[in-house]
């Protein structure tokens, strides 16, 4: 499921993306691919510490939550060689 979260102080918006398998569940933003939430079946707290607006991520929490920061340097000249084979980027 997508829903609006929020809008970006330049006007972009931003969708909060439902997703579920069996008892886990994750919301992500469409702000750099944010994982805002982590849910679980059965624990009563959420697993990671999402913010509440699109403007905390704006902030000095702007990279809390990516998911392409850990591996954005690791890919140089446009490409990677996965199990063998060369993807290319733009």
């Amino acid at each position: 499921m997508q829903t609006e979260f929020g809008r970006t102080d330049r006007g972009e918006t931003v969708q909060k993306i439902a997703l579920q398998k069996g008892a886990l569940s994750v919301d992500i933003l469409t702000l750099g691919a944010v994982l805002h939430s982590v849910r679980l079946a059965g624990v009563k707290h959420d697993l990671s510490i999402g913010q509440g607006s699109v403007t905390d991520y704006q902030g000095d929490m702007r990279y809390h939550g990516s998911l392409i920061a850990p591996v954005a340097n690791r890919i140089s000249g446009a490409r990677a060689v996965i199990a063998g084979q060369t993807h290319r980027f733009e």
